[in-house]
Order: C-alpha cells, then structure tokens, then sequence
C-alpha cells in the first residue's frame, strides 16, 4: 500500500445556516498521490459526494447542503483501501445552526466531576441569535462561569449556537479574570421551563488557544467528549437551565417584539456593594 497522504480540511469560519451550501477545501500531499487516486466526501449527515482531484493539484474542493441542525464532522476519504488520508486536521466539527430554532438562558451552580464537593461553580448565561439588518445575523449575549473564588470565565465572542429540541451547545471564546484567549463549548439539556426542573444538564470544556488550544478546564472529564449530551450527561446541582424553542410561549414574538424583549425587566440590587445580606428586587416592565 501507499504511505498515507496528510489532508488538512479548510472550513468556512463559524456555523453555517441549515439549508444552505457549505462549501470545503481539503489541502493535501501532492506528491504522495497516485495520478488516478479516486477520493469522496463523508459529510457526516450519512451523505457522501465525489471529490475529484487534477494530478499535481494541492487541494480538493466540495460542496454540501445540510438539511438538519447539528456538529458533523466532515472529512475527505479515499475510496482505495490501500490510500489512506491522514492527519488531525482531516476531521474537524462543523457546527449547523438554525437561528429560529430558539435561544438558552440559564443560571446555577453544579459541582464538577474528580473536584471535591465542596467546589461549586456557578453559572450564568443568555444567548441568542439576532437579525442585524436583513439578511445579517449576529450571537448575542453573555456566558459566565466562576469556576472558583480566584477564577471567573467571561465569554467575548461566539462562534456558534446549535439547538436541537431540548438540547443545545455551543462554542465561542473568552477570558479568564480578564486576561488570556480562551476556547470554550458548553453543552445543555434542558427539561423544562419551571423554575427548578429535574433533568437539567450542563458540560463546560475549555482550552487555551495561546498554549495550542490545550486543555485547560473540563467539568466532566470522566466521560467521553460529546457536543451534545446524552440523557445520562452531568446534571447541574441547583438553578435552572432552559431551552426556549420555536413554538412555545418564550421563543415566540408578538406583534413584532421578541420574547426576551416583552419579559424585560428592572433588576435593583442594594446595598452596593453586596453587604453581608443583600436585597435582590426584581420589576417586569409593563407592556
């Protein structure tokens, strides 16, 4: 058999938008490939496509419409048993979002896993899609975790949010106590829309990207990384996450205003700074 060919897969930055095409490149070993190597794409949706590649050329290039919402990873094989393509760059998460499938808020604590109990990190998070113009759509929000009394995470910009019924994730970037560049995914299942639902799951991953996106914090490091979570992922230890989907009453507009709009409020939080007791006043505004 022939040596394996190196590919490294070159994906649009960010998500992309279900139902409309995603197109890829794959750079590769020129030099290692047979002049009639024949190669396809694995879309990761149970899709594949041939890729057809000129002799001497560097790169491949395809094109695929997904239909569904989700993190795929794509990636470029060779249908020749005996050429193998190589490589940790050949499959890497493409994130597939539909902006009016809804938006996650969410705030509590839980209690990571292999940290003794008494570590609690508290959670705090809002965040959604929003038009910007006709056709430009923007994340917006906020994603918080104090990971202890010396170490709080603060997000400063999104990649993507992916949401599928009561599930979602998604990626971005941040700091820690105002300092570093930060990768971060958080996972989510939401079980309901109460005000403490049992059920309610939550994972935070985060790496270093100055250290060559190194890990750097996982709260259940025990299991298997996953973007979306299983039924039995890690359950959040108090406070309440939910998923506002398209069709209930939080996801929905009326009369043009957006669900997050019609419940806003005036929060008044005195004395301040925090005393040892502190009252917390809440008023929605009227509509």
């Amino acid at each position: 058999c022939a040596p394996p060919v190196a590919v490294k897969l070159v994906l649009p930055p960010g998500g992309q938008q279900v139902g409309k095409a995603v197109s890829t490149t794959a750079m590769l070993e020129a030099e290692k490939l047979p002049a009639n190597v024949v190669a396809q794409w694995v879309w990761g949706d149970g899709a594949t496509s041939a890729a057809y590649h000129t002799p001497g050329s560097t790169h491949v290039t395809g094109q695929h419409t997904y239909t569904s919402t989700g993190v795929y990873l794509p990636q470029l094989k060779f249908t020749d048993a005996c050429q193998q393509s190589t490589g940790p760059e050949n499959m890497q998460p493409l994130a597939i979002y539909d902006p009016n499938a809804g938006f996650v808020t969410g705030g509590g604590w839980f209690t990571p896993s292999g940290i003794p109990e008494q570590v609690k990190v508290q959670f705090d998070f809002n965040i959604r899609y929003k038009e910007q113009g006709k056709e430009n759509l923007q994340l917006t929000g906020a994603t918080s975790f104090r990971l202890s009394n010396a170490l709080r995470f603060e997000s400063t910009s999104y990649d993507w949010l992916v949401v599928q019924e009561d599930k979602a994730v998604w990626q971005g970037s941040g700091q820690i106590n105002g300092r570093g560049n930060f990768g971060f995914t958080v996972s989510v299942v939401g079980a309901g829309e109460g005000v403490q639902e049992e059920g309610d799951m939550l994972r935070l991953r985060i790496w270093d990207k100055h250290e060559g996106n190194k890990l750097y914090y996982d709260s259940h490091a025990a299991d298997d990384f996953a973007y979306f979570l299983s039924d039995k992922g890690p359950a959040i230890g108090g406070g309440n996450i939910v998923i506002h989907r398209k069709g209930n009453l939080y996801a929905e507009k009326k009369d043009g205003v957006d669900a997050q709009e019609m419940m806003a409020g005036e929060l008044t939080a005195y004395p301040s700074p925090f005393a040892v007791t502190s009252t917390l006043r809440f008023e929605l505004k009227g509509q």
